[in-house]
């Protein structure tokens, strides 16, 4: 999840990564491929994504520890 939909596309073109958008958003885009997702969706993942040497708040310091604690378990 991002708050911006030009960051997570910026994320995808660069990166070898695939994203499920709403057709709207795909269609927007020349750079995109679209894929018809047909029977059950696949499996998926997730990641987190933050800047390096910038500030990060107590909040999203203690999400990524909940989330690696639960990840570990």
């Amino acid at each position: 999840e991002v708050n911006s939909v030009s960051t997570l596309l910026e994320v995808v073109r660069h990166a070898p990564l695939a994203t499920m958008l709403p057709e709207a958003i795909a269609s927007e885009d020349r750079a995109l491929r679209r894929l018809r997702v047909e029977g059950e969706a696949p499996q998926r993942g997730a990641a987190l994504l933050r800047r390096r040497n910038n500030y990060h708040s107590a909040a999203a310091l203690a999400f990524v520890d909940l989330v690696l604690e639960m990840h570990r378990a």
